[in-house]
């Protein structure tokens, strides 16, 4: 008898990189959740993600940011309205992806937010302001928005970089800088993305733009990197 082996492949975790240092596993901590991250969406991956997870707090909470989600899908010319309905239809999706991985992992303390409820507070549009008017005067912050910016409009085959996706791309950066403040201030103070973290939150962690945020500063970025490896299958 011959037993056929097939190559299947998936992202298996690589390393784990923290900025500044290693964090207080007692304080609070959040995954961001990208609409646009594949590894949530493998069922080996993301039970890997979670393991890594619950070996250091038995507690996270899993921001969703569909409604944030709306300018990457503005970038192909769909309407706000439309993008809008698109992103939450996504979020909902992912949460659930997430929730039947959570089936494995009982007893943990989780709870899930969508960004949406932090456009609410009264005082979102002074955050994010002050991030508009710092993009202007700020060379240094700049750069590293523009940079970052430019680096996800390259990896786009489909996108020309015109000037109004390059302000949904500004739109983005800033609006999640403003969520990540507010979380900071509720002392959700370790962030754990399966992913590559924004440079500029690295480089405000690492004091490489001071006075920036303060609140910012306090928190403990950690990174989750991947390798796309093959594993047998009969």
């Amino acid at each position: 008898m011959v037993i056929k082996i097939a190559a299947m492949f998936r992202h298996v975790l690589k390393k784990v990189k923290v900025y500044p240092l290693a964090p207080q596993w007692n304080r609070k901590v959040y995954m961001p959740i990208s609409m646009n991250n594949r590894l949530i969406r493998t069922p080996e991956t993301l039970e890997e993600i979670l393991a890594w997870v619950f070996e250091r707090t038995d507690s996270i909470q899993f921001i969703i940011g569909d409604y944030l989600h709306r300018y990457n899908i503005l970038l192909s010319g769909t309407s706000e309205m439309d993008a809008i309905c698109i992103a939450e239809k996504i979020g909902n999706e992912l949460q659930e992806i997430i929730q039947k991985g959570l089936q494995k992992f009982p007893d943990k303390d989780i709870s899930f937010r969508s960004v949406q409820e932090f456009y609410q507070r009264d005082d979102f549009r002074v955050r994010l302001a002050y991030f508009e008017e710092l993009y202007k005067r700020n060379t240094v912050f700049k750069k590293g928005i523009d940079r970052m910016i430019e680096n996800f409009l390259n990896r786009q085959g489909h996108i020309e970089a015109t000037e109004i996706q390059i302000k949904h791309c500004l739109a983005y950066l800033l609006e999640e800088l403003v969520i990540f403040e507010f979380l900071a201030e509720e002392d959700y103070l370790i962030n754990i993305y399966p992913g590559k973290q924004l440079d500029t939150f690295k480089d405000i962690v690492l004091g490489k733009l001071k006075g920036i945020s303060p609140i910012l500063e306090k928190v403990s970025l950690v990174e989750m990197k991947f390798k796309f490896s093959a594993t047998n299958k009969t």
